[in-house]
């Protein structure tokens, strides 16, 4: 694919193949044909999610959704440590204009490379990015500004799925009840957790426009759906099951 001239995109590269990503554009990888880059399919490797990830242009870099329920991918970056994506959280690339995606099959690696280098000019001193709650650069992730009490509930909500495995991982009003009290905010009893919860549905349905939390779908519960909705998003990462032991009056 040519370079669209005179224009603001990253440059994303795998297996031989070349692709553009303009701001607001994405593209996704794993191992299910949908995926424009098909990783992990001939011959197929198990060990690949069907749909692994996607990579989310934005204005000064991309974003990286893990959208596997089990598997974490690595990004080596150019300089520096790199990073992981747990399974279902995303990451930005800032301050980096140079990455590898690397997702771990069966006796190899897959490598995405990221050449970012055209949207951080173009950004040039307007920084857009948004900070989680370790001072981590986190780039076109949507964080909605929430008050703590808020907070601390829906990272209360996310704690088991993200911590545990099997039934253990399930939310109920009465483990996260449970989780909120033990972690200094509480007492607080199943009722209330339900209702809180309720309120803060509606919340981000009218004011912020979270349409998918409405209606949830067979087998699955309310607290499922805005489990898997915070941590796809963002707005649940590793550093607010952290917060969750600062009392809301000290966050």
């Amino acid at each position: 694919m040519s370079d669209p001239a005179g224009d603001v995109y990253a440059v994303v590269t795998w297996q031989g193949a070349r692709s553009c990503l303009r701001p607001r554009e994405s593209i996704g990888f794993g191992r299910a044909p949908a995926n424009r880059i098909l990783i992990g399919a001939d011959p197929e490797d198990d060990r690949v999610s069907r749909r692994a990830g996607s990579i989310e242009c934005t204005r000064d870099g991309v974003v990286l959704h893990n959208l596997s329920e089990k598997h974490p991918f690595d990004v080596q970056t150019f300089p520096g440590r790199g990073f992981t994506v747990p399974p279902l959280e995303v990451r930005g690339s800032r301050p980096h204009t140079r990455l590898a995606v690397r997702v771990t099959g069966t006796g190899r690696t897959y490598v995405i490379g990221l050449d970012l280098a055209r949207l951080t000019a173009a950004a040039g001193a307007h920084g857009r990015a948004r900070h989680d709650l370790t001072g981590r650069t986190t780039t076109g992730v949507t964080r909605i500004d929430l008050p703590a009490e808020d907070r601390h509930l829906l990272a209360a909500v996310c704690l088991r799925p993200m911590t545990r495995t099997g039934p253990a991982a399930v939310p109920t009003h009465a483990t996260v009840a449970a989780d909120l009290t033990a972690h200094g905010h509480g007492p607080v009893a199943p009722l209330t957790v339900r209702n809180r919860v309720a309120a803060l549905r509606t919340t981000l349905v009218e004011q912020f426009g979270v349409d998918e939390l409405w209606g949830p779908s067979p087998g699955e519960t309310v607290l499922d759906r805005l489990a898997r909705w915070a941590r796809r998003s963002g707005n649940v990462l590793a550093a607010d099951l952290e917060a969750l032991d600062l009392r809301a009056e000290d966050a």
